[in-house]
């Protein structure tokens, strides 16, 4: 089956919603929690997307939320494409406060595998990282 433009568009909207985002962190900030770093921060969204789970999303956002529609379409998002797998391949790091995550998705969609890239913006903030959100 090929995917819709429908669907197309719900795979670039999560590339473009994940590609620059950061919230809550249950441990101490500088710590070695999910905010440690600009990759442990995308690790957690991935993670987060993965279990289907909206509000640990928008926690790891800098403002810490996500609007109704935006919650919905990741839920929408979720249960059309599965993260078989990730990796991330590099950070490069623009100054102190602002990184660049440049990651590898495995994907499912519609039972068809596809490998796809995706760059994550996080900037630190009171010793955390946080995912920026570009829509």
């Amino acid at each position: 089956m090929k995917p819709t433009p429908l669907i197309l568009s719900l795979i670039t909207g999560l590339l473009i919603l994940g590609a620059a985002a950061g919230g809550g962190c249950n441990y101490g900030p500088g710590g070695s929690g999910e905010q440690s770093t600009p990759e442990r921060v995308v690790e957690a969204f991935i993670a987060a997307f993965q279990e289907k789970k909206p509000e640990t999303m928008a926690g790891l956002f800098l403002n810490g939320q996500l609007n109704p529609e935006e919650e919905e379409f990741l839920l929408e998002l979720a249960t059309v494409i599965e993260i078989e797998d990730f990796q991330v391949d590099e950070v490069f790091h623009l100054s102190a406060e602002e990184a660049e995550v440049k990651t590898t998705l495995n994907l499912v969609i519609y039972n068809r595998k596809k490998a796809m890239q995706a760059t994550y913006r996080v900037t630190k903030k009171d010793r955390r990282w946080y995912l920026l959100k570009q829509l």
